[in-house]
């Protein structure tokens, strides 16, 4: 391989994980709000549309523990959302 080939496949690589870092937090901003997590619902009481809603598991904030060796980071917190956001684009990124 040349030298020009091995540029163009770092910089593609560099350029993907950039995206998908970018698309990770558009997706933790968006998860603070209950417009892009809840379903529009009627409330009969109300007499009118609702969103109040207790969130799924998988759009909650959570402690996950990391290996024993990485102790300066602790635990890490974050929703677990992102584990197959992150499997989505580790299967484009194969793909592509």
């Amino acid at each position: 391989m040349s030298s020009k080939s091995i540029l163009t496949i770092l910089s593609c690589t560099v350029s993907k994980v950039y995206v998908f870092f970018v698309l990770l937090q558009i997706s933790y901003v968006l998860l603070q709000f209950d417009y892009f997590v809840c379903p529009i619902d009627y409330d009969e009481v109300k007499g009118a549309l609702s969103m109040e809603c207790e969130r799924s598991f998988a759009f909650r904030l959570h402690d996950y523990s990391v290996p024993s060796f990485v102790h300066s980071i602790g635990a890490l917190v974050m929703y677990h959302h992102f584990f197959p956001l992150t499997a989505v684009f580790q299967f484009c990124n194969v793909i592509s």
